[in-house]
């Protein structure tokens, strides 16, 4: 890691800024706004949301944006922004990465999802960076460029914190991927003791590391599963949300309704009908 954020300090302090940073804004969205169309960039795009909501919709995959939350959007991936019924404000930064050499790049290739995005979640420091990067772009004080330079490199190193952070957690016990992998094969709902049972390990042991380890109880990570696989339904299948309902095992589509409203801010028909209309 050290090696490596040496050689970007190196790389990003000699660089012309208008050829680091391709674009950028600090934005207040009006409700409801979105983008005309699906658009990508040859940047890897930041995007931090400061207050509102918002969903990005990307191939196959919709996901919501709130107060605190980062999405790092790999380059040449699809994608859309369309605010909720109140509105937000964002930021956003896009850096370019065909200035580093050979395979590096500003993030790790593993850790994007199969949609080509990053989720993080709480990150108030590196928000107002990004605010910062905004500000001095539009002012341009004396020096303004040297300065932005230091920001975009605080913002990179500690973004790669809280990913290799999260990334050694995931991987620093096979109890913790046994777990996983059991609650993201199963079909019906689980608890702890159900998935204690199958990785045999105490059920008060494994929740203790759970929390632990990926900062989440194991309902929480299951209810995220859950709720990723009503997502695909909704977005992939013409199955009436009364099959998609029973299918995820809720005991009535008000339930299933109330949960997912809770989790994207929108109902599923909603939810269903942003991502056609937007496709």
């Amino acid at each position: 890691m050290n090696d490596y954020v040496n050689y970007l300090v190196e790389i990003i302090k000699d660089i012309d800024l208008s050829k680091l940073m391709i674009n950028y804004y600090l934005k207040e969205f009006e409700p409801e706004w979105s983008m005309e169309a699906y658009h990508l960039h040859q940047t890897v795009e930041i995007i931090y949301c400061l207050e509102g909501t918002g969903h990005l919709c990307f191939d196959g995959d919709l996901i919501r944006m709130s107060k605190r939350e980062l999405v790092i959007i790999r380059q040449d991936i699809r994608h859309l922004l369309h605010m909720d019924i109140k509105g937000g404000r964002f930021v956003n930064i896009q850096l370019n990465t065909s200035q580093l050499t050979g395979n590096q790049q500003i993030f790790p290739p593993n850790a994007y999802n199969a949609h080509g995005y990053i989720k993080l979640v709480d990150n108030a420091l590196i928000g107002d960076q990004m605010k910062n990067v905004a500000v001095e772009m539009v002012n341009k004080d004396e020096n303004y460029d040297m300065l932005v330079k230091s920001e975009i490199i605080g913002i990179i190193i500690r973004l790669n914190r809280v990913i290799n952070s999260s990334q050694k957690a995931l991987t620093s016990d096979k109890y913790i991927l046994q777990a996983m992998r059991f609650i993201d094969n199963s079909t019906e709902n689980v608890t702890p003791g159900t998935v204690a049972e199958a990785i045999h390990i105490s059920a008060g042991y494994l929740m203790h590391l759970f929390k632990k380890l990926t900062g989440k109880t194991i309902m929480q990570y299951a209810a995220e599963v859950r709720m990723e696989r009503g997502k695909q339904m909704l977005i992939n299948t013409n199955l009436k949300i009364s099959e998609i309902a029973h299918e995820l095992r809720y005991n009535s589509i008000s339930h299933f309704s109330m949960d997912f409203k809770k989790n994207m801010g929108l109902s599923p028909g909603k939810f269903r009908s942003i991502k056609q209309s937007v496709n």
